[in-house]
């Protein structure tokens, strides 16, 4: 838990980068080292992927909203008087996905100073895989969260398993420890999807991705008809969006591309 896995896979050699560069390994050594006593955050990210900065950064905030008790730390808040029930609980853990992401296909003409197309997609109730998060409060353990896929995260922890209040949980009955109960009532607040930033997150659709594991590429797909409307969207997503919030420059997708 709170990166063992990883720790367990760079000492065995099965961790590759540029370098062998130890401080990525430092970084989640010492998330693991403090996870007895710190907010630990875990985000799903492939490596030909991409995350906006401000998600992360909103993410962060969010954490310390909700992640930790008031009762329990010596952190001080922004203190609202008006704020309502709801507004003051805090989580055990908790889950968040992008709402809305931009998927990248390259462009498969290697002559072509394109990197490829851009587009927006939102999947109402379905996380996506890059950028989900999940946020372990002070003790809660690996074992005490619900895990499911992507595809089902949501439905399962929102809407599947939902208490509306702390009488309806497992705990409250006098049974064993429910670990759909987050501590948030209504549960449906377990999972949240983060509008802000309004792209959270950019997903390739190059041979390397995991969504395209067995997905037949044959065929000239470069020849397929994209409108000059669509071309011009997507250099406004490639300048004004990618390069400045996922900190992706055009001339490196385009060479990645080719």
């Amino acid at each position: 838990q709170a990166g063992q896995d990883i720790i367990d896979a760079y000492n065995l050699g099965r961790v590759q980068h540029l370098d062998r560069d130890e401080r990525a390994y430092g970084v989640v050594r010492r998330a693991h080292e403090w996870r007895e006593d710190r907010v630990i955050l875990e985000t799903r990210l492939d490596s030909d992927d991409g995350i906006n900065v401000q998600y992360i950064a909103e993410l962060q905030t969010s954490a310390t909203r909700k992640l930790i008790d008031p009762q329990m730390s010596s952190f001080k808040g922004t203190e609202d008087d008006d704020q309502t029930e709801e507004q003051r609980q805090s989580a055990r853990w908790l889950y968040w996905c992008p709402d809305a992401h931009i998927q990248w296909t390259p462009e498969l003409d290697p002559e072509s100073p394109n990197p490829g197309n851009l587009a927006v997609y939102r999947m109402p109730h379905t996380c996506t895989t890059a950028g989900l998060t999940l946020g372990f409060a002070i003790g809660t353990n690996e074992v005490d969260v619900p895990r499911y896929g992507h595809a089902s995260l949501y439905y399962e922890v929102a809407v599947q398993h939902n208490n509306a209040g702390r009488q309806n949980s497992t705990q409250a009955r006098g049974g064993g420890v429910d670990k759909h109960d987050c501590g948030l009532y209504p549960s449906s607040n377990c999972a949240v999807f983060v509008e802000d930033p309004p792209i959270g997150a950019f997903r390739s659709r190059a041979l390397t991705s995991a969504g395209m594991h067995n997905i037949d590429a044959q065929g000239d797909f470069s020849k397929q008809p994209v409108s000059d409307e669509y071309k011009e969207l997507t250099a406004k997503l490639w300048l004004g969006t990618v390069e400045l919030n996922f900190g992706i420059e055009t001339e490196k997708a385009l060479e990645a591309a080719k």
